[in-house]
């Protein structure tokens, strides 16, 4: 397992009414995730903060479109024997 640094654009939504103007203003944000590496594909890329010894479950964790995804940096592999 890797632990990463994934630099990604962060979709912009908006649950209420607003102006066209206001619309027009708002930019994704680019945005930095630091983890565990779960999952990197053509679809998705996965990064999880806690993992279990047996690596069956984690936590805090995001899934991050791949079109959305500007780069993955592999920060250390991580030895779980050691």
């Amino acid at each position: 397992m890797q632990v990463v640094l994934v630099k990604f654009l962060d979709p912009v939504t908006c649950g209420h009414w607003s102006s066209l103007a206001e619309m027009e203003e708002t930019k994704p944000r680019l945005c930095i995730a630091c983890g565990l590496l779960w999952t990197e594909n053509n679809e998705i890329v996965r990064v999880g903060l806690l993992a279990d010894a047996d690596k069956e479950s984690a936590s805090d964790w995001i899934t991050i479109p791949a079109g959305c995804v500007k780069s993955v940096e592999v920060i250390k592999e991580v030895d779980w024997n050691g």
